[in-house]
């Protein structure tokens, strides 16, 4: 039994045959603490794994993460269906402004609409400034005409008349994206920590539309007073980054939110007569106490 608290385990093959594997294990421990009634302890998490190429990047996700990330599916969800099995209408698919998206670079996935509700009168400027490098390249790219012509359309519009409702053709959507966390206790004598982030994204212009995306990386971690940690990502250790993807079915996806969520309840349902007992044995403790306390004031 080498993998005992998994609940999900995936595989995947690239174009050239690499195997990847996908994982999440329910490392759940009671809360015995503090607050006995909020279950799970301060570790308590679902330890997500991606294998690629040999390399292996975690992070993880809380018990309180899930009814985000639950929501968020859902919606999304209804816009999937809406894209497979309802004829849409949408008047703004006729404007290149709304539909036409970048290819790459830092507004990769975004329309030159987007790009105006994003950034106001600013993003006419980043606009403008994307056409001219389009430009530049033309002869070189015949197909940057497009993105161009859709540029254009978006210069005709008015950003402060822009609702994001109007970005209705919008396909990427992220279900949860986890910020900078680290673990100061396993600090290098080069002073950085074991650090990851990533996220969870749905994109609904693809057939495999959910990608898990992990960075695991040594950084180094500035411990604030409040208990924060601010991870310094421009001293990063640039040898240390993996850089791990894993890409699944919208059914899947949906299969690996419902096993976490039904380990979460069956963990709350055998753990709820021990939590029960520990609020109110230390309810009475501290009502005794305070008995007490008020015994020897009164003497």
């Amino acid at each position: 039994m080498n993998y005992p608290f998994d609940i999900i385990t995936e595989f995947s093959r690239n174009k050239k045959g690499d195997l990847k594997t996908f994982s999440i294990a329910a490392n759940l421990m009671q809360e015995t603490e503090e607050s006995p009634l909020k279950f799970f302890g301060s570790m308590s998490r679902f330890s997500t794994t991606i294998i690629q190429n040999g390399a292996v990047a975690s992070l993880n996700l809380h018990p309180s993460d899930l009814p985000g990330m639950r929501s968020m599916t859902e919606y999304v969800m209804s816009r999937y269906h809406d894209s497979r099995y309802t004829a849409s209408v949408n008047t703004l698919d006729s404007n290149p402004a709304f539909s036409m998206r970048f290819p790459s670079g830092n507004l990769k996935g975004k329309t030159p609409v987007d790009v105006l509700i994003e950034n106001g009168e600013l993003g006419k400027k980043i606009l403008n400034d994307q056409y001219a490098f389009l430009k530049e390249n033309l002869d070189k790219y015949p197909k940057n005409r497009e993105l161009m012509d859709a540029i254009a359309a978006a210069a005709k519009l008015d950003p402060s008349t822009l609702d994001r409702t109007v970005s209705d053709t919008a396909s990427s959507f992220t279900i949860i994206k986890i910020g900078c966390r680290g673990n100061i206790r396993k600090k290098r004598n080069d002073d950085r920590c074991p650090c990851y982030d990533g996220e969870i994204t749905f994109d609904l212009s693809r057939d495999i539309p959910i990608n898990i995306h992990i960075r695991n990386y040594f950084a180094p971690i500035i411990l604030n007073k409040d208990g924060t940690q601010n991870v310094k990502l421009s001293e990063l250790d640039k040898d240390s980054l993996i850089n791990n993807s894993f890409s699944m079915t919208a059914e899947c996806w949906l299969n690996c939110l419902k096993e976490m969520e039904d380990i979460t309840f069956l963990f709350k349902t055998a753990h709820i007569e021990s939590a029960l007992k520990l609020a109110n044995d230390a309810f009475n403790e501290n009502l005794r106490a305070a008995r007490l306390q008020q015994g020897k004031m009164a003497a």
